[in-house]
């Protein structure tokens, strides 16, 4: 079983511990997770001529009769003690497999006779598969029913399988290198020293080159790359300080870097006495104590570790007794128990039939932690009564974490209805109740499931069994209902479905079948008051153009081109590609109003349907065209008509009055206007019915749109440095008069030619904002009144002005 700081942990309530451990980053220290001892278990099977002996138990071998359509028994099938044992293997492994796909338990498999042999070699990082094990035990064969009793002992087994704990798995070398200290510190920092070293290199090496020649050719060191390397510099150091301070921290709280090395023995023999028990047990001790040393004296071998503790399992198998049980000498059955610092026993004694496998179960679930789920009330038609159906049960194996609910409100507790005791087996199994989904009761409304995982059934080759997991790996789905009438539901646990409490979820997720646990009572985020009122988003103020986004967002799809992955394009092609489409992006955007009541025309889309709709493919045929032309006649028609477009009350914030006829056309025309000219780019077809629409509906004089296609540059005003120079010894009169008047400044024209940054250009930042000055508040400069009326003659100065009067020294009086 997990060890108790593992369980208390309330970290772990509802993740596997050593799988979150396998799957973490490996630059984070772990000191909260324990590997415990059903990490490794190793299962060691008696290969001795006692094992070759008849168990008395026989499985009949039915065949239907093809006349009467009735079974029956033709053979019957005796069992050997060793094949009970193997089958028994097959079952741990069967289970383990199933719960634990990550590989987070692992297992290996001896056998012992006169030597012990391996049949895995080592521990990996996943169980072996079924087909292998099933070859190496066809490899080994039965049991020599004639060899020597005493060469064979089940001491070379165990022997071999304590060496094997002593090994360490993938997991627990990991585990130790995220913990070891400034050795796992030094092992990171070096290599980002390494890395730090090369970016450093790189950036001399830059500096040292000119700055013009840098910027000019595009196949040397971009800028960015430069900063990049000297922010990743710092972040480095960052980083290398936390883990030092992190390690820090860990030294001064006392927590150990060094993990236990447990480990688990499974042993199927056929002992007899309490003092064989006691012997082995005994063995077991001095093997790990010896092991330990010679690992000691491995001088810090990364590879084994000392061994701290095993937990030993004796399973005796003995033969079916048919009620004589008297005449078998066993040892005593005893649950797990310490009995010394390094060893904890448990003996089961298991008859080799039918009571066999519920045995193997309960020993299962106690090791690895697991719990059972009963799913009873499963309706399946009988083959033998046509119409009519009888309810079975069904026993399925999971991690224990998933009864976390209802343990927490008691409802699986002492005395309670739900849990039944499987005998033989010594273990309880939850019994929930089949609920039938239907459309009203979907799986997909449970936005509460806590935890999803994997179960394994009980007895995987019966009728029931097969059934259920048929319907579930079909894509169906079964709800468990805790039934009210077994329990008494606390005052925070209400039904949650129909008046019915669904506890669990049974669903099939890429062939392998999970239990999803459905969180009940208050939770104490979703069901936060406070919360919810403060999560309620304010509703817009007017509905959205969803139905329209959507198309738009299928016109602005990126779509990989067919020459852009081929091995001759270049990077040129991929950025022609990027510059297409981001002007498909903004030319769509032109003009795209998000709310309904900031225009006319997509609240009545059916009157505009050719215009709205067709003109959004890419290319346009002659026919599309006519249709286009034959919509802009028909709205052309309103402008004469006294009927408005529509007589409904249009909620749209250019009218004053939504039902007159006059607003309605003439903010039509704008709207379809401004769409057709998103679009007016797309071919020369998109321009021709954007230019139709402009003579037909008589805006072509009063609209200056222009059909210039979008630019995805940044736009600047190029200009040397000698053109800026001139424009600052030019006055505000010299940049705006005209050439024709005779004695006065010209006027110079706003440059209407947009210019694009080159690559790698230079550009003066002061001169730049300069010219975006004078071009922004110059032009907006007026002329002198008086030269303006003077024309193309001199314009006189003080027209007013009597220079008669003006006196000797100069001086005039005033007029």
């Amino acid at each position: 079983m997990v060890s108790t700081p593992l369980t208390a942990s309330s970290r772990w309530i509802h993740t596997d511990p050593l799988s979150a451990l396998w799957n973490m980053s490996d630059d984070i220290p772990v000191n909260d997770v324990t590997v415990g001892p059903d990490h490794k278990t190793v299962i060691v099977l008696d290969h001795s001529p006692d094992f070759a002996t008849s168990s008395n138990f026989k499985i009949d071998v039915p065949l239907k009769d093809s006349a009467t359509g009735q079974m029956r028994l033709v053979n019957q099938v005796e069992k050997t003690l060793w094949t009970c044992a193997v089958e028994s293997a097959f079952e741990f492994h069967r289970i383990v497999d199933e719960i634990y796909p990550d590989g987070v338990r692992l297992m290996r498999f001896v056998i012992s006779d006169f030597v012990g042999r391996f049949l895995t070699p080592n521990w990996g990082t996943q169980l072996i598969s079924l087909d292998q094990l099933l070859k190496s035990f066809a490899s080994c064969g039965v049991p020599d029913a004639k060899a020597d009793l005493s060469s064979c002992s089940i001491i070379n087994g165990i022997s071999i399988a304590v060496e094997a704990i002593s090994e360490l798995t993938e997991l627990q070398k990991k585990q130790s290198g995220l913990n070891s200290g400034f050795k796992c510190f030094g092992k990171y920092s070096k290599r980002g020293e390494s890395s730090m070293r090369r970016r450093s290199n790189k950036r001399q090496l830059g500096i040292n080159e000119n700055l013009t020649d840098f910027i000019d050719d595009k196949k040397k060191m971009d800028l960015r790359n430069m900063k990049f390397a000297s922010r990743m510099e710092s972040l480095s150091l960052k980083i290398k300080l936390a883990r030092q301070e992190m390690h820090a921290l860990t030294v001064k709280s006392g927590i150990k870097k060094t993990f236990p090395n447990m480990g688990s023995i499974v042993v199927f023999t056929s002992l007899k006495s309490d003092e064989d028990i006691a012997m082995l047990t005994k063995h077991i001790t001095e093997d790990i104590i010896s092991r330990n040393k010679i690992v000691k004296a491995l001088d810090g071998d990364k590879n084994f570790a000392p061994i701290t503790h095993v937990q030993v399992y004796f399973i005796i198998i003995y033969p079916v007794t048919d009620g004589n049980k008297d005449k078998i000498y066993l040892p005593t059955a005893k649950p797990l128990t310490k009995i010394n610092e390094y060893v904890s026993c448990s003996v089961v004694c298991a008859e080799a039939g039918p009571s066999l496998r519920p045995v193997l179960h309960g020993v299962i679930l106690k090791h690895f932690d697991l719990a059972s789920t009963t799913v009873t009330s499963i309706p399946m038609k009988e083959e033998a009564q046509q119409g009519q159906s009888v309810n079975y049960d069904v026993e399925v194996f999971h991690p224990r974490r998933s009864h976390y609910f209802l343990q927490q409100y008691g409802l699986i507790g002492p005395g309670s209805k739900l849990l039944i005791t499987v005998n033989p087996g010594d273990y309880e199994t939850v019994r929930l109740a089949w609920t039938t989904p239907s459309a009203k009761n979907r799986w997909n409304q449970f936005p509460r499931c806590i935890s999803a995982l994997p179960i394994s059934p009980a007895s995987v080759n019966g009728r029931p069994s097969v059934c259920l997991t048929s319907f579930l790996l079909n894509g169906r789905n079964v709800m468990l209902e805790v039934l009210k009438q077994n329990v008494h539901l606390p005052r925070d646990v209400t039904p949650n479905v129909n008046q019915k409490l669904i506890s669990h979820l049974l669903m099939c997720h890429a062939g392998r079948i999970y239990m999803h646990t459905v969180h009940i009572g208050n939770h104490p985020i979703f069901d936060d008051k406070k919360l919810l009122a403060s999560a309620i988003l304010p509703k817009p103020s007017a509905p959205l153009r969803v139905a329209d986004f959507a198309t738009f967002m299928k016109e602005t799809r990126l779509v990989v081109s067919q020459a852009a992955v081929t091995p001759s394009s270049s990077a040129d092609d991929e950025s022609t590609y990027n510059e297409q489409a981001r002007k498909q992006l903004l030319r769509l955007t032109r003009y795209w109003p998000c709310k309904l009541n900031e225009a006319f025309i997509y609240n009545i889309p059916k009157k505009f349907d050719p215009l709205l709709t067709l003109i959004r493919r890419s290319e346009l045929s002659t026919n599309d065209v006519n249709k286009c032309r034959e919509c802009i006649y028909a709205l052309m028609n309103y402008k004469d008509s006294k009927e408005p477009l529509t007589s409904k009350s249009v909620d749209c914030i250019k009218f004053k009055n939504p039902l007159s006829r006059d607003e309605q056309f003439r903010y039509t025309c704008e709207e379809v206007l401004s769409h057709l000219h998103n679009y007016v780019n797309h071919s020369a077809r998109h321009l021709e019915v954007f230019n139709m629409f402009l003579q037909i509906s008589g805006l072509d004089r009063a609209t200056h749109l222009s059909v210039q296609d979008v630019s995805v540059c940044t736009t600047q005003l190029q200009s040397s440095s000698s053109s800026v120079s001139a424009i600052r010894s030019q006055s505000p009169v010299d940049t705006t008069q005209p050439k024709s008047r005779s004695m006065s400044p010209v006027i110079k024209k706003p440059r209407k030619a947009i210019y694009t940054w080159a690559p790698n250009e230079k550009l003066n930042l002061y001169n730049y904002y300069l010219e975006r000055y004078q071009k922004e508040h110059l032009t907006k400069w007026k002329d002198f009144i008086g030269r303006a009326k003077a024309g193309s003659k001199p314009a006189v100065l003080y027209p007013n002005l009597d220079l008669s009067k003006v006196s000797s020294k100069g001086d005039a009086e005033s007029v």
